[in-house]
């Protein structure tokens, strides 16, 4: 019995919430549209396109502060390079203090 039911549902065609697309008529197909707007499915294109340009914008602020991190991070090489040299410099000063009469 219920392989018979969808045999016959899936020769119907499509269908929107068990209900053959075909048998909406005016009314129905309004219907359907007015609760995929209250839903959130169904939006005007204006604001998609300033969804899209808002996400734009942030991936591009998101590859500049990517781009300004890399170089502080570079920055910061050198620092620590720089920390990591005194103790070694510090102990050859005191080494050639050593030699000098």
């Amino acid at each position: 019995m219920t392989l018979n039911l969808l045999l016959s549902a899936a020769e119907a065609g499509p269908s929107w919430l068990g209900v053959p697309a075909g048998t909406l008529g005016a009314g129905g197909l309004l219907g359907v549209c007015v609760l995929l707007i209250l839903t959130g499915r169904l939006v005007p294109r204006s604001q998609v396109k300033a969804a899209e340009a808002r996400a734009d914008r942030w991936e591009a602020v998101a590859v500049e502060a990517l781009r300004q991190n890399g170089q502080l991070v570079e920055g910061a090489q050198v620092t620590v390079d720089v920390v990591r040299a005194f103790p070694a410099a510090r102990q050859q000063q005191e080494t050639d203090a050593g030699r000098t009469p």
